[in-house]
Formats: structure tokens, C-alpha cells, sequence
């Protein structure tokens, strides 16, 4: 991820420079409840947390990509069959129902199920 980001620090100015910026800190004498002394006041048009959690910086893990294949039901299939046909072993069965957000074990022919990639 490339980042350029330019902060600016101008007290006594309605508004920094022309030039892009991502922050921009407007007062160092504000005041906030439940915090004694000054702090600085900042305007941020950059959204931050965003870009923290994108990098993977900040205590946030990088986002994980789930991959997955379809697979469409044919007649006489089952869940079961499905779950050791693509992940080994038909008691992952489960695995597949909670992907899918099925209530009950019940597929239909036709039907197009989520299955995470092994």
C-alpha cells in the first residue's frame, strides 16, 4: 500500500494550504471533557482507521480473503456427498451449511452452494 499523505500544523489560519492534505491541525489550546490541559484540534479528511485496518497496521489484522468455489446441486446429492467430494470428508458437511446460511439439511437440484476451498 502507497501511501502519500501531507499533514499540515497552520494555528491561526481559516484554512491550510491548497495543497492535498490529510490532516490538518487548526488549534493546540482545545479543550475536551474528561481530559485536563490542551489538546490539539484537527480536521482529518483522510479516513485513518480505514486505511489502519487495509495495512494491516495498528494492532489490525490484514482482512483474510475467504476463497471459495460453486458448486450446483445435482439430483440425488446430498450435503454429505458434497463435503467429501470437496473437503475430504463428509462429516464437513456442516461446514457447508453454515456457509450457505442453510437452516435445515434439505438441497434441491439446481441449487448453488458456497464450499471454501481446501
Amino acid at each position: 500500500m502507497s501511501v502519500n499523505i501531507v499533514d499540515y500544523c497552520y494555528i491561526g489560519v481559516s484554512e491550510p494550504f491548497l495543497y492535498p492534505y490529510g490532516i490538518w491541525q487548526y488549534s493546540h489550546t482545545g479543550k475536551v471533557n474528561g481530559i485536563e490541559g490542551n489538546v490539539d484540534m484537527n480536521y482529518s479528511y483522510t479516513d485513518y482507521p480505514k486505511m489502519m485496518k487495509i495495512a494491516g497496521l495498528n494492532g489490525f489484522g490484514k482482512p483474510v480473503e475467504v476463497q471459495y468455489r460453486k458448486h450446483t446441486v445435482v439430483k440425488n446429492e446430498s450435503l454429505w456427498v458434497i463435503a467429501e467430494r470437496y473437503l475430504g470428508n463428509g462429516i464437513r458437511y456442516k461446514e457447508i451449511k453454515t456457509l450457505n446460511g442453510l437452516k435445515t439439511d434439505v438441497i434441491h437440484p439446481g441449487q448453488v452452494l458456497k464450499i471454501h476451498k481446501a
